[in-house]
């Protein structure tokens, strides 16, 4: 009789991680989080920021120094969630030497993995306009895309400025109303706010033709004058395929530098990859569990067309 050796066991096991940790670098999956997000980092069950306004102009010198106040902003709040998979390999693949097959399933293990974390990452944008967050607690309540935006400084007028959604469809003109409006949001007290901040556009898959049409003729867009486009080298194309599952219309204008500061993605622990035998059914059963979440801290990062 021959009786399967714990140790060999354990090499298979040790294998798969080994296979596992390679499809992290290797994945199929092109994620699009860091092509996004900014890094966070947390050893805590969940992490809290604090916003404070901007400070008002520096006054006429009249023989002393003037304070001027600082306020209290709103406060945004990331809790971390827990994600897991598991699966279970007949004992017979191991018996009769097949892996490949192994192999495979420890890539598919990882790929689930880090497919959820694509699909809930995509929600930013999918969900632009929605106050349903999946990780975040927010103060203001409102979603990152609203035509409603709120200021604690008082006596500051929210009639312009704090509006950063529309519905307008994708092409030359609504792509100038957004960089407009894009550069005419205003901070928390009231003034403009003034950057160089690199611009892309996000969308889903079936919009990059028209995006990259828009943005790569010379001259002559939609026209016979031969006049000189001029979103010509002003805006990159970000395509994120997973958005064409809730729209193939929507899209965003954002702030590439300060995106990465307002949006923070935390992967509060890395993927921990686990393997044992059961005792019952002799099936090797390996799983993978993890936690991460996500949080914008500040709205202005962008502007976005929920397409009517």
């Amino acid at each position: 009789m021959t009786i399967q050796s714990e140790e060999f066991n354990k090499l298979v096991a040790n294998k798969m991680i080994e296979v596992v940790e390679e499809e992290a670098v290797y994945a199929d999956i092109d994620s699009m989080i860091p092509k996004i997000f900014g890094s966070g980092k947390s050893d805590r069950a969940s992490e809290e920021y604090f916003q404070i306004s901007g400070m008002r102009d520096a006054s006429a010198w009249g023989g002393k120094f003037v304070t001027k106040k600082q306020y209290p902003g709103f406060s945004s709040k990331v809790i971390f969630g827990r994600f897991a998979n598991r699966s279970e390999i007949d004992p017979s693949l191991i018996e009769d030497k097949q892996f490949d097959v192994l192999m495979q399933q420890a890539r598919d293990l990882r790929n689930s993995y880090d497919r959820k974390k694509e699909k809930l990452g995509v929600n930013i944008f999918a969900n632009a306009n929605s106050s349903a967050f999946d990780f975040q607690e927010s103060q203001e309540g409102l979603s990152w895309a609203n035509s409603q935006h709120l200021t604690l400084v008082p006596n500051v007028n929210t009639a312009s400025g704090f509006s950063n959604t529309g519905t307008s469809a994708l092409d030359p003109t609504s792509l100038a109303a957004a960089r407009i409006s894009l550069m005419r949001l205003r901070d928390s007290m009231g003034n403009l706010i003034n950057t160089r901040d690199k611009l892309a556009i996000v969308s889903g898959i079936t919009l990059s033709d028209t995006i990259e049409e828009i943005i790569g003729t010379d001259r002559g867009l939609y026209t016979d004058e031969g006049t000189i486009n001029v979103h010509k080298g002003a805006y990159s194309s970000i395509p994120w395929v997973l958005l064409d599952d809730t729209s193939t219309t929507n899209w965003s204008l954002i702030r590439v530098n300060q995106t990465k500061k307002d949006l923070l993605w935390f992967d509060r622990l890395e993927p921990q990859y686990l393997a044992h035998i059961d005792r019952d059914t002799l099936s090797n059963v390996h799983s993978i569990h993890g936690r991460f979440g996500y949080l914008f801290k500040d709205w202005r990062f962008g502007y976005h067309n929920n397409v009517a």
